[in-house]
């Protein structure tokens, strides 16, 4: 391999070592970051209170991450219309029943024909682990009757194992991907400016 001058048999293989290793290396803290920034915004839905109080028009969805990274999104009541259960069934059989995972979620119905979904639990089975009708129902009758002010918390018990298989299937796809990438990357840069800084770290010349 000529490269402006011959590169040894001897610093070849050592070439290949190190670079495998550097590659391997980079490929899995690369594969690592990708699930944790899912993990990080997917669990916003983990924790979460919704407050309402009639008396200042406002209603106040608090979500918190696994980082407890908290974001408040403010509502005024008079803006939502009401509160729906909503059921995605992905991947259905013959009988019209989830074979691969159900989300269930609440949503709150705005007047502006847009929603917000308060939280979603995900789960193989046709029901979700509680009760979401009743939350739904509850949160309706505190919008058409006189109550001063509602509130409720949900937490996710499942934690992180309702969405570790999710992850895992993650981090593989992108450890292939990062591991293919980052050679090509490299020589796109080695072949720009063979004698640049990276280039002289790697490859140990002979010249003519």
């Amino acid at each position: 391999m000529a490269l402006h001058g011959t590169v040894k048999y001897s610093d070849m293989k050592e070439l290949v070592v190190a670079l495998s290793k550097k590659y391997i290396a980079l490929a899995v803290v690369l594969a690592v970051l990708v699930p944790g920034v899912c993990a990080w915004f997917w669990t916003y839905n983990f924790d979460v209170k919704l407050s309402c109080d009639r008396s200042k028009n406002l209603c106040q969805i608090e979500r918190v991450n696994l980082a407890n990274q908290k974001v408040v999104q403010k509502i005024a009541q008079t803006d939502i219309l009401n509160a729906q259960r909503s059921i995605n069934l992905p991947f259905l059989s013959d009988k019209q029943a989830p074979v691969a995972g159900a989300n269930h979620s609440i949503i709150l119905r705005l007047k502006n024909g847009k929603g917000i979904k308060i939280y979603d639990i995900n789960t193989r089975f046709s029901q979700p682990i509680e009760d979401m009708n009743e939350k739904a129902n509850q949160i309706n009758s505190y919008l058409e009757g006189g109550q001063n002010g509602y509130s409720f918390h949900h937490i996710n018990r499942y934690g992180l194992s309702s969405i570790a298989l999710k992850l895992f299937f993650i981090f593989l796809l992108s450890l292939i991907g990062f591991f293919f990438l980052v050679p090509s990357v490299f020589e796109i840069i080695l072949a720009m400016k063979p004698e640049n800084v990276i280039g002289k770290f790697i490859f140990k010349l002979e010249k003519k």
